[in-house]
């Protein structure tokens, strides 16, 4: 037995009697799946006009097109009404951990939707949302002791203006069974791949231990925390976890709030961090930065395809969030309907842009994320930032100028590379590259 998995089971014991040692090992996605994999984030209710199930399985086939790999779907549970905001409240207040939201559709709906994706090659992963439920979920009357309270009184997450929903105590014992329970339903019955684990970090470190060792006796899954500040998350529960700071270096370097360096600082913590076939989870929006900061072509205007072109072939998992891919500037509602605006999506040329770093990142495996610090070169220069990342059997080059004004820089190529985007061919000489403000290439080794 792995020896990892071993000392989880040892350590959730108490809280698991039934767990026993016949247990999958971390994790059985082939390695292709696992390490080249693309995320999109799927928000349902703001998809379609209808904000169906059924209505979003239409875009399946163009996903496909655009060669994302695992859909990460944002809560699909019915949503409290009790101190609910705006109009249709917050995803993230759960009424119902067994249900499905009847603005989606129906359990049967679902269903036949991750059917359809399975049949198309994609995986599908949950939101799980463990640190808090809605105010009229069952388990509050049922359960109260299942809550945090002060003087008798359940509080809202401590810390927070998340008013809507009530903070769940993990102390209790029969939450933490109750939790796992209903997690195991949607793997066993439903057939997801994963989770995504909301403020994972606010939840111990055993509850998602003893969470992973028995949902993986049923099937091996990937398993993502939104928290990057207690490394301990990886050790046994979760394959990945949030990049929240390099996320930030990279929105300051585009609005020249930080230096070019700080880019080369980030992805050498990155290097130090990650070890072990894990790695981080890394993005230029998602649902919080788009809803509560702002879109993504708003927060990172002329670079901002030199940043996805970075968080594709730097170390990491990448992510698509729901419009990105078309370069929406819609600012979504959280609480309420606002349907994006999808024109012609697929002779869009963001879908385009977007569909080349997939299948850049898919058919380099160079630069597939289970080896987080294979550089042969890693270094900033005249503000462009410059590494070869490599294997046995691939090489790839990238020049990113990180800056709004042109640069070059001179290089010694030892071998015949093509250049991605052009198709340019690139032989064996000393290399002057002018880039333009925020330009890039990408250069393939060659045979």
């Amino acid at each position: 037995m792995n020896i990892k998995k071993l000392t989880a089971f040892i350590l959730s014991l108490a809280l698991l009697t039934s767990c026993s040692l016949g247990l999958s090992s971390r994790s059985k996605w082939s390695e292709e799946e696992l390490y080249s994999a693309v995320v999109y984030e799927v928000n349902v209710r703001q998809y379609t006009k209808d904000g169906t199930f059924k209505a979003f399985s239409e875009h399946l086939p163009r996903l496909k097109t655009l060669g994302v790999d695992v859909l990460w779907f944002m809560p699909i549970h019915p949503i409290s009404e009790v101190k609910r905001k705006g109009s249709l409240g917050s995803y993230y207040a759960i009424k119902d951990y067994y249900g499905i939201n009847p603005e989606f559709g129906t359990k049967q709906d679902f269903k036949d939707l991750v059917n359809q994706a399975h049949e198309l090659g994609f995986k599908v992963i949950l939101d799980w949302v463990a640190n808090h439920s809605g105010w009229d979920n069952e388990w509050v009357s049922k359960h109260p002791d299942w809550y945090t309270q002060v003087n008798g009184q359940i509080i809202h997450p401590q810390g927070t203006d998340w008013t809507d929903v009530a903070d769940f105590n993990y102390n209790n014992q029969a939450l933490r069974k109750e939790m796992i329970k209903a997690m195991k339903y949607w793997v066993t019955d439903f057939d997801v791949d994963g989770f995504r684990a909301d403020v994972a970090g606010s939840v111990p470190v055993s509850f998602w231990e003893a969470a992973t060792l028995e949902l993986e006796k049923v099937k091996p899954l990937f398993m993502l925390a939104e928290d990057d500040s207690n490394p301990r998350l990886l050790d046994y529960a979760f394959d990945s976890n949030y990049q929240f700071r390099f996320y930030s270096i990279m929105k300051d370097v585009a609005n020249k709030r930080r230096g070019t360096t700080d880019i080369l600082a980030g992805i050498n913590n990155i290097r130090a961090k990650y070890k072990d076939g894990i790695f981080p989870f890394i993005y230029t929006t998602n649902h919080d930065e788009n809803s509560w900061d702002n879109p993504l072509p708003i927060v990172f205007k002329d670079a901002t395809k030199a940043m996805n072109l970075l968080i594709f072939t730097m170390p990491g998992m990448p992510l698509i969030y729901s419009g990105q891919e078309i370069n929406s500037t819609q600012k979504l509602a959280f609480f309420d309907k606002d349907e994006i605006i999808w024109g012609d999506a697929l002779n869009n040329a963001y879908h385009k842009f977007y569909e080349q770093l997939t299948a850049l990142k898919k058919n380099n495996s160079a630069l597939w994320h289970k080896d987080n610090d294979n550089f042969d070169v890693l270094k900033i220069e005249n503000d462009i930032l410059y590494f070869v990342r490599s294997n046995a059997s691939n090489e790839v080059l990238v020049l990113i100028n990180l800056s709004d004004k042109a640069s070059a820089i001179e290089i010694d190529l030892k071998a015949p590379y093509l250049e991605y985007f052009s198709g340019l061919r690139v032989e064996d000489l000393s290399n002057v590259f002018n880039l333009d403000p925020w330009g890039y290439q990408v250069l393939i080794k060659q045979p």
